[in-house]
């Protein structure tokens, strides 16, 4: 009964800090007491690809870890034993039967990590917790420091109600990496838009912007932040704007059939800020973002300057820099001889490049070069060929 109990208390730790990993490592120092002052670690990663993998542990380990992280690597005969030997999920290893203490207090591996960090040469367990294939992919330490004595029936046992659990909490910490990766790709691919981008809850509150987003509300022109709510420095458009937000909300739970809507933005000076609003289905979210987004705002600003497209110019049409130069001034709502007066060249040396420009990218007039340019991947100028 102390072993399930022990266990009970160990696991709810570390269940409780599931999805907060950073509280982890105190829910693994939790555990030294129960397990007679031994020390607990999990290793998250391709052991056998990834020479130091993604670690969690009790503080007792620290100092083993901070070596490994400054030391030349030297392989682990555990983990090499594990990696050459199909060990099956869930499988406790005693350290003895791979390599005798004898064998193990002098070999480099003890002198350089474990014996210098102040841990015996016996009395360690191993643990499987995952495989794919041949490869190991999470792996569990108990860990017996100096003077420490080695684990009697009952810890033994304690660790044997420990490993379906430690096996569970793998496979869960794995779920949530790939979420949080998942999207901080989509966060940074969103990063990239020239258009701001933004999801809202019903009320408006900002659950996720991107750099253009950011961009416009630390101006504070025309598009602002409340407490963390998405609102226009005019009262009247922010009661439209929250508004057709909320009307895109109940759309999104299924509540209603309004599509949001557009609206312009009134700024201090220059033209509106041009704003659309849509439904996102709150399943679809959760799923991406794990929030409870109900709205998904974008936001122009006719007057932002378009970024310097010279570099996808070139890659995309072929454009020589001064071609490219001269379709950049266009873009920005230039005359051909505006556009000429900016580069240093005559008009007609401006009108003989278009002409270039024209043939490369299959266009003939002014006008349907600038919309062909405006609409394509020239709006994405933070791409660099190199």
């Amino acid at each position: 009964m102390g072993a399930e109990r022990d266990a009970l208390e160990i696991t709810t730790r570390l269940w409780n800090a599931a999805l907060q990993p950073e509280h982890l490592n105190a829910a693994l120092s939790a555990a030294e007491g129960p397990l007679g002052g031994h020390a607990l670690g999990l290793a998250l990663g391709e052991l056998n690809r990834d020479p130091l993998p993604r670690l969690y542990r009790s503080s007792s380990l620290d100092e083993l870890v901070a070596l490994y992280r400054t030391q030349p690597p030297l392989d682990d005969p555990v983990v090499a034993h594990m990696r050459a030997t199909p060990v099956q999920a869930g499988t406790i290893i005693p350290v003895e039967e791979v390599i005798s203490p004898r064998v193990l207090e002098r070999s480099e591996y003890h002198l350089t990590y474990t014996g210098f960090a102040g841990f015996a040469s016996s009395g360690h367990l191993a643990i499987v917790l995952a495989r794919r294939g041949a490869q190991l992919t999470a792996s569990a330490t108990i860990s017996r420091p100096d003077g420490v004595p080695p684990l009697d029936s009952t810890r033994r046992q304690l660790v044997t109600h420990l490993v379906p659990h430690l096996m569970a909490l793998n496979g869960v910490l794995r779920r949530i990496d790939r979420a949080t990766s998942r999207e901080s790709m989509l966060g940074a691919a969103l990063d990239d838009m020239p258009v701001a981008f933004l999801l809202v809850g019903r009320e408006g509150r900002i659950l996720f912007a991107n750099r253009a987003a950011r961009e416009l509300l630390r101006q504070c022109d025309g598009l602002c932040t409340d407490r963390g709510v998405l609102s226009a420095v005019s009262g009247r458009a922010a009661r439209r704007l929250g508004s057709m937000i909320a009307d895109a909300a109940d759309t999104a739970r299924s509540d209603g059939f309004g599509a949001g809507g557009a609206m312009p933005l009134p700024r201090r000076e220059g033209r509106p800020l041009e704003v659309l609003v849509t439904p996102v289905p709150e399943q679809a979210a959760r799923a991406e973002f794990e929030q409870n987004a109900a709205a998904a705002v974008y936001v122009t600003n006719p007057e932002r300057d378009p970024p310097d497209p010279r570099a996808l110019l070139a890659a995309l049409y072929a454009l020589t820099p001064s071609e490219s130069a001269l379709a950049r001034w266009l873009l920005r709502d230039l005359t051909l001889a505006e556009a000429a007066d900016e580069l240093g060249i005559t008009v007609g040396t401006a009108r003989q490049r278009l002409k270039t420009v024209f043939a490369k990218t299959g266009t003939t007039r002014q006008a349907s070069l600038v919309r062909l340019l405006a609409a394509g991947l020239a709006n994405f100028g933070r791409w660099r060929s190199d």
